[in-house]
C-alpha cells in the first residue's frame, strides 16, 4: 500500500506540491489566528489601562452659562494643581463681581429713600408713641415739597408746579382791560354803549390779555399740577399725587399702613424725579414753555405687592383723574386685614418661596401673566406697580423712558396715548407750546431689594410677605 502511495506521488509531482503548500498555509493561518487573539487581548488590556488613566486625569466640572437664565454646563477637565488653581480663581472672581454688582444695585435702590421720620420703623416703641401721628404731617409735607420750586438741597425731588390763572385772576385782569378800554373813549362809554366794531375790538383785547397771563404764568414754573398747603387736612380733588387714607384719618394709624404709605411715597418720589430730570427743572433758562412734560394729571400706586397679594396693574386701565383719599381707615386692601393664607388665591408665590429667607438659593420662575418682564415679589425683592398720567410732547417719550430707567431701575410695562385738543386746553388756561402734546398713561414697575427694606418693615408687614411666621397664640382654658 505504501509503495503505491509513493509511486502516485512520484507520478503527480505538481499536485503533490499544491497539497504541501495548502497544508503549510493552514498552519500559518492557525498561527496567525492564535497570535491575533493574543494581540487583541493585549490591546484591550492597554485600552482599559488608558481609559483608567484618562478618567483619573479628568473630572466633570460645572461651569456657569454665559446667559444667567440658562443651566450650568458640565465639562471634563484634567485634575491637577493648575486646573484647581484656575477654577478657584475664576469662581472667586465671579463671587467678587457678583458682590460688587449687588452692592451697586443696592446703593442705587436705596439712594434717596429715607424714612419719613428717623426711628419710625420698624416700630417706634412706647417711648416714641407720637411718631405715627407725626408721620401724617411729614407725609403731607413730603408730597407738597415735590411740587415746590427748585432748592439747593431739597429733601425730595421738585417739579416746580403751577396752575393756570384762576377764574378770579382772569376776571380781575379782564375788568382792568375793559375799564381801561371804556375810559379810552371820549366821552367814556358804558359796555352796552359800544358799537359792534368796538365790541369786537374789546373781545380781541381780552383774548390777548388772557394769552399774556397764561404765558407769564407758564414762564414762572416747569409743569402744571395742583399744589396744596401741607398744614391743611383738606386735599384738593385734583391734587395729582397719591395720599393714602391713613394720612387724613383720625386716630393713631397702624404701623403696617404707615409702611405702605412710606413705600407709596418712595414710588412717587422716583417717578417725580424722572419727570424733573426730563423737564430739566434745575437748569436755568428752562420753564414750562420749553418743558417736554407739560402737566402731571395723576400718579396712583397700586396697593399690594405684585405676585404676593395683587396681580398688579397689567390688567387695569389707566386712571382718568386723581383719586383723593377719604377719611376712612381702610386702604382698599388694607395691610392690617391681609391674611397670609390668601397668598395663593392672589396668584402669588408659593408658601415655601415666600417665607424663605432673603437669599439667591431659590430659582425664581418668570410669570408673564403679571407683566412683560415676568417679575414678581420674591425673597430678593418686592415689585410695585404705579400709573402715571401726563400731558407731554410725544417726541420726548424716549427721554422720559431713559430717565425712568436711570432712577431706581423703573420699567415701562404698558402705555396708552390719547390725543389732546390744544386749543381747548388753551381755553382752560393750559399753554401747550412746542411739539405734539398728547396725554400719556404709563404703567411703571419698580423693584425694592429686601436686603435694606426688610430691617425697616413692621412685624405685620413681614408676616404679610411671608418673611416671618404669625405668632401662635395658646388658647386659655375657660372656667364656668
Amino acid at each position: 500500500m505504501m509503495n503505491r502511495f509513493v509511486n502516485w506521488l512520484k507520478n503527480n509531482t505538481v499536485l503533490t506540491l499544491v497539497i504541501v503548500v495548502a497544508l503549510a498555509s493552514l498552519a500559518d493561518i492557525a498561527w496567525v489566528y492564535s497570535s491575533g487573539l493574543a494581540l487583541r487581548k493585549q490591546m484591550q488590556e492597554r485600552l482599559t489601562e488608558a481609559q483608567r488613566i484618562t478618567s483619573r486625569l479628568k473630572t466633570p466640572v460645572s461651569i456657569p452659562s454665559k446667559n444667567p437664565d440658562d443651566p450650568a454646563q458640565t465639562v471634563n477637565i484634567p485634575v491637577n494643581n493648575k486646573a484647581i488653581s484656575e477654577l478657584e480663581s475664576a469662581y472667586n472672581k465671579m463671587a467678587s463681581e457678583y458682590e460688587r454688582i449687588f452692592e451697586n444695585a443696592l446703593a442705587i435702590n436705596k439712594a434717596g429713600h429715607l424714612p419719613m421720620i428717623e426711628g419710625l420703623f420698624p416700630d417706634p416703641g412706647i417711648e416714641n408713641f407720637d411718631k405715627p401721628w407725626d408721620a401724617k404731617i411729614k407725609y403731607k409735607k413730603a408730597l407738597a415739597e415735590m411740587l415746590m420750586p427748585p432748592s439747593p438741597a431739597p429733601t425730595y425731588p421738585r417739579l416746580d408746579a403751577t396752575m393756570p390763572p384762576s377764574p378770579d385772576e382772569l376776571k380781575e385782569a379782564f375788568d382792568e382791560v375793559q375799564s381801561r378800554y371804556l375810559n379810552s373813549k371820549f366821552p367814556p362809554k358804558k359796555l352796552e354803549e359800544l358799537t359792534p366794531d368796538e365790541k369786537v375790538e374789546l373781545s380781541n383785547l381780552l383774548a390777548k390779555r388772557k394769552i399774556e397771563l397764561t404765558t407769564q404764568r407758564a414762564k414762572l414754573a416747569h409743569i402744571y399740577a395742583r399744589t396744596f398747603d401741607p398744614d391743611s387736612n383738606i386735599i384738593p380733588a385734583d391734587f395729582p399725587l397719591q395720599v393714602d387714607p391713613w394720612v387724613v384719618s383720625s386716630g393713631r394709624p397702624p404701623m403696617d399702613e404707615i409702611w405702605e404709605g412710606q413705600m407709596t411715597l418712595w414710588v412717587q418720589q422716583d417717578i417725580v424725579r424722572a419727570i424733573s430730570m426730563t423737564n430739566q427743572t434745575d437748569t436755568p433758562g428752562t420753564d414750562l414753555v420749553t418743558s417736554p412734560i407739560k402737566r402731571l394729571v395723576t400718579i396712583q400706586v397700586i396697593p399690594g405687592y405684585v405676585g404676593i397679594d395683587t396681580v398688579g396693574g397689567i390688567k387695569t386701565q389707566p386712571p382718568s383723574a386723581p383719586n383723593p383719599p377719604t377719611t376712612s381707615n381702610s386702604t382698599g386692601g388694607s395691610p392690617s386685614t391681609f391674611s397670609p393664607t390668601h397668598r395663593e388665591g392672589y396668584g402669588g408665590v408659593s408658601t415655601a418661596e415666600a417665607s424663605a429667607a432673603v437669599s439667591g438659593d431659590i430659582k425664581l420662575k418668570d410669570d408673564f401673566s403679571r407683566s412683560p418682564t415676568g417679575r414678581r415679589s420674591n425673597t430678593l425683592y418686592d415689585v410695585k406697580h404705579a400709573w402715571v398720567v401726563m400731558d407731554m410732547d410725544s417726541q420726548k417719550l424716549p427721554a422720559f423712558f431713559e430717565n425712568l430707567n436711570r432712577v431706581n431701575f423703573q420699567t415701562c410695562l404698558k402705555m396708552r396715548i390719547d390725543a389732546i385738543d390744544e386749543y381747548e386746553a388753551l381755553q382752560n388756561g393750559y399753554l401747550y407750546a412746542g411739539g405734539d402734546v398728547v396725554r400719556v398713561s404709563i404703567l411703571i414697575e419698580s423693584i425694592w431689594l429686601r436686603d435694606w427694606t426688610t430691617p425697616l418693615m413692621p412685624k405685620q408687614t413681614r408676616i404679610r410677605l411671608g418673611i416671618d411666621k404669625p405668632e401662635e397664640t395658646t388658647a386659655q382654658p375657660t372656667t364656668n
